[in-house]
């Protein structure tokens, strides 16, 4: 660590710069802060107080840890690419400094974290990752912040600044939650904070989840009404109902099952939400629609094509959309009392399975977005043919109502 004194100047104020050398190259880089002669100890690497100089008491333990901070982050570059890149250059050296460096701004580190999100195949997340990178550069307006900066106002004022917008309740906290678990993971990466966690004293309000479940009467006329002049909201309603038969199987989950996950009757398949591993019996009207829908795809429903995980998740969004409208439309025309969609079928497998009379504990009216942690953490300690004797009553109850 050194002060750039190349370009002389009559207020003996320089750049404080980091210099690398490697195999008699040299390379520079400044960390950003501009710095009296008096202020800096060359033969300590470390800013000083000075009466003469421009820095104050309260920077000098600041500039320090940044400074060793920086040069931990080079030493552990230097042994990270002498033990999986031998032979490695300056520049390659250089390049990665520069690249981990620039996570410590938020924004960056969000970026590469959709990336290897991508790459694990959860593009969902990584979706909602984008979302709420997209609604913090509209609050920043072009500015960048570091981790140091995400401060508890920098929060409350970005909250107030989606409240204006009229961003509901439950949107807002999933931005902040997202923001937190980078925020955390940013932590527990090294990477310099400042303070403690700005998350910790933050108070997010809640917002009830509007009514999405429908009756008996009401599941038995969806599936009892003559569509089939109409293939594209036959099929939509096919999915619906599905989802109702595989105990509220969740749509992405649904779209992407494959006729080798069903074994012996029973389908096995991952949330891709949560990751649970999940076991659903086939019932007969469950076996009638994977049977209407066969062909030499993989896939148990005609929704994706495409075996690149990219062009499949963009082929899962298209027909989350397209499903919705059609759903919307149906339910317009059965004159329903709330606005259909996929999320519905698992709301109202829920409720009628209470109404049914089993207890919360094994299903819960709470697979909405309040109590779904707990609800699955009941849900995992039933036995499988519990369950499946549960679904079988619910979808018996629909056909009394037929």
């Amino acid at each position: 660590m050194l002060l750039n004194t190349h370009r002389r100047n009559d207020c003996e104020i320089y750049p404080l710069i980091i210099r690398v050398v490697y195999h008699r190259r040299k390379s520079e880089y400044s960390l950003g802060w501009k710095i009296h002669t008096s202020n800096f100890s060359a033969d300590r690497e470390r800013v000083v107080y000075s009466s003469t100089g421009n820095l104050k008491r309260k920077d000098l333990g600041l500039i320090n840890d940044a400074i060793s901070q920086e040069r931990e982050r080079l030493l552990k570059i230097f042994a990270f690419l002498q033990q999986n890149m031998p032979g490695f250059s300056l520049s390659q050296l250089m390049d990665k400094y520069r690249m981990e460096r620039n996570l410590r701004y938020v924004d960056a580190f969000i970026v590469r974290e959709i990336e290897r999100l991508r790459q694990e195949g959860r593009s969902g997340t990584a979706g909602l990752y984008l979302s709420g990178l997209y609604s913090l550069r509209r609050f920043l307006r072009g500015q960048k912040i570091t981790f140091r900066e995400l401060t508890y106002c920098f929060l409350t004022d970005y909250i107030h600044f989606l409240r204006m917008r009229g961003i509901s309740e439950n949107t807002v906290n999933m931005y902040i939650r997202n923001l937190r678990a980078v925020y955390n993971k940013a932590q527990k990466q090294g990477i310099n904070m400042g303070c403690e966690s700005p998350f910790r004293e933050l108070k997010l309000q809640t917002q009830e989840t509007a009514k999405r479940a429908l009756c008996k009467h009401d599941i038995a006329r969806i599936v009892s009404v003559d569509l089939s002049s109409e293939p594209l909201l036959d099929c939509a309603r096919d999915l619906f109902m599905f989802s109702f038969y595989a105990r509220g199987m969740p749509f992405v989950d649904i779209v992407f099952l494959k006729h080798d996950s069903i074994i012996n009757g029973i389908i096995y398949y991952e949330r891709n939400k949560t990751g649970q591993r999940m076991q659903v019996r086939v019932i007969p009207p469950l076996a009638a629609l994977i049977e209407k829908y066969r062909s030499s795809y993989p896939y148990v429903l005609p929704y994706i094509t495409s075996f690149s995980d990219r062009t499949s998740y963009m082929q899962y969004r298209y027909a989350l959309g397209n499903v919705n409208r059609l759903l919307k439309r149906l339910g317009r025309r059965l004159h329903l009392p709330l606005v259909l969609t996929t999320y519905v079928a698992r709301h109202s497998w829920a409720t009628i399975a209470k109404e049914e009379g089993f207890s919360i504990a094994s299903i819960s009216e709470g697979l909405g977005h309040t109590s779904e942690a707990t609800t699955q953490i009941y849900l995992q300690s039933f036995n499988s043919e519990v369950i499946d004797k549960i679904n079988e009553q619910v979808v018996a109850s629909i056909g009394r109502h037929i």
